[in-house]
């Protein structure tokens, strides 16, 4: 935290002018309030200051001798004019730590050691200090330190904006179990998928924040054996239902149950079956299989689904009616067949599974 330090409810910009240029300037040191009591914003505004006020330096030591004699007797170097104007940004951590979001008083008291001498004033400056508001919090620790997976980066971000739009942006340690119920009530009208999506990424943040921050109280808990619940209650799809698909394809050919057969023996998407060229699918009488790879028609932007699959059973009769009754080319080009296709099979698949 170089050149800041707090005096009463806000952070100022202190710096030291080199000694050559005392006289020049008529100052020992320069001072700017930086209008804020929150120490990530001090930061990133005393380090826009630092830069005005090193380029000052720079020009008063790249001019000439009789340059400084001149401004000496003028005295015309407007110190100001390197001096950021800042607009008040203040937070009221009183209110954020003693009310909850709806206003009722949460249990702060609580965690105030009484014997200690230090005033609460210090107490709520020393709390925000150690653990920031969670989107300072996730833009500058999570963002940096959290081992992402490919194409998770997004996930989070959606999610956590997701959460900031429902729930109220405070300091991490201060969310309690009020929160999470307006959290998980806000999740009532998100699609089942997109629902664990959310539920997993928020989970992740709160627990990574917890393991930096030594939390020990984290109401987010609960999201854990939530989302464990909803993962025991999935159903698999029985070996009878399977057959049942198998019957209903090999009786109904249409390009949908030429594509549903596909998928079921190689775990494919719908996407990524559409966008299939010729050159990405070898018919052999001994090994038949597929590629998963970029072409002319679609890009594979992640790596890890880059792959060579098997053709056996129903996935092979299924690939081999598509590249001898379907005209890929014209498939490629509907935009709007993809959504199609996937109507039509869920359909199918509501009708023979349960």
């Amino acid at each position: 935290m170089k050149h800041i330090y707090k005096h009463g409810n806000q952070f100022w910009y202190q710096r030291a002018v080199p000694e050559k240029f005392h006289s020049i300037l008529g100052v020992k040191n320069l001072k700017v309030s930086l209008k804020t009591n929150k120490l990530f914003v001090a930061i990133k505004r005393s380090k826009l200051q630092a830069l005005e006020h090193k380029k000052l330096f720079n020009n008063l030591k790249n001019k000439s001798e009789n340059f400084f004699l001149k401004f000496m007797i003028d005295k015309k170097i407007d110190i100001k004019r390197f001096q950021i104007k800042f607009n008040d940004d203040f937070e009221d951590f009183v209110s954020n730590e003693f009310l909850n979001y709806d206003g009722s008083i949460n249990n702060f008291n609580e965690s105030l050691n009484l014997n200690k001498k230090d005033s609460i004033e210090n107490q709520l400056f020393d709390r925000q200090q150690l653990c920031p508001n969670l989107s300072t919090y996730f833009d500058y620790f999570f963002l940096k330190e959290y081992k992402f997976k490919p194409n998770q980066l997004f996930k989070f971000k959606t999610s956590l904006k997701f959460f900031l739009d429902n729930c109220p942006d405070k300091i991490i340690d201060s969310y309690t179990e009020n929160d999470l119920k307006l959290f998980i009530n806000s999740l009532q009208h998100i699609e089942l998928a997109n629902k664990k999506k959310i539920e997993y990424c928020m989970y992740e943040i709160f627990s990574f924040a917890c393991k930096k921050y030594n939390i020990k109280s984290n109401p987010f808990k609960r999201l854990k054996s939530q989302i464990n619940k909803n993962k025991e209650s999935e159903k698999i799809i029985s070996y009878h239902e399977l057959l049942q698909i198998k019957n209903y394809c090999l009786s109904n050919e249409s390009l949908y149950t030429f594509l549903l057969a596909a998928m079921i023996n190689t775990g494919c998407n719908i996407k990524e079956l559409i966008g299939l060229c010729f050159n990405d699918v070898y018919f052999d009488n001994f090994q038949s299989f597929l590629i998963i790879r970029s072409n002319s028609k679609r890009q594979i932007k992640n790596l890890y689904k880059i792959r060579s699959i098997p053709l056996t059973g129903l996935s092979l009769w299924g690939m081999k009616k598509i590249f001898s009754k379907v005209n890929i080319d014209k498939i490629n080009q509907d935009k709007n067949f993809y959504k199609l296709v996937e109507k039509k099979i869920k359909n199918i698949l509501f009708e023979y599974t349960e």
